[in-house]
């Protein structure tokens, strides 16, 4: 759990560094280890969004909204 927690924090790191590629595998990462919550999957889409994975990004928000 502590892992996955440091993989989550570096995700969102990353992600607000605009660091897009590198979030999303932290992102990705972090999903096998546990559920994402809301919050996370939005961040997570918004990154597969931006690297062109548009349908990974509505199933994504998907998860998120399902929350």
């Amino acid at each position: 759990m502590a892992d996955s927690s440091i993989g989550l924090s570096q995700a969102r790191e990353l992600q607000a560094q605009s660091l897009w590629a590198e979030a999303y595998e932290q992102f990705a990462e972090a999903d096998r280890d546990e559920q994402l919550d809301a919050d996370d999957l939005e961040r997570y889409a918004e990154a597969a969004q931006i690297l062109g994975r548009g349908a990974e990004a509505i199933r994504l928000l998907r998860r998120a909204f399902n929350l």
